[in-house]
């Protein structure tokens, strides 16, 4: 997925948002049950037409979450400490 995102979309600064994206993708797969299709067809890595669309709700939400724990993160090392969720939850409650 990274060589996509980097050499064929020209987008190599969302690849620090490639958990996101590759979490959408995942639960996009097989979102629609087709009729008279093998259980192995449904659960491939594969999107067809019809969750094309689902594959874009998932990625809008999973990249909101991804920027929320990012501005949560202040220190930078992809982990929340009681500390830093502690001084986001005032502003939750807004």
């Amino acid at each position: 997925m990274r060589y996509g995102i980097i050499n064929i979309l020209r987008l190599g600064e969302v690849c620090e948002a490639e958990d996101a994206i590759t979490t959408a993708f995942r639960s996009s797969c097989g979102a629609v049950k087709f009729k008279n299709k093998s259980k192995d067809l449904i659960q491939n890595s594969t999107i067809q037409f019809q969750e094309f669309r689902i594959f874009f709700v998932y990625l809008r939400q999973y990249f909101e979450f991804y920027l929320i724990y990012k501005k949560i993160d202040n220190n930078g090392d992809g982990k929340l400490s009681l500390k830093e969720f502690t001084q986001v939850v005032p502003a939750l409650n807004k």
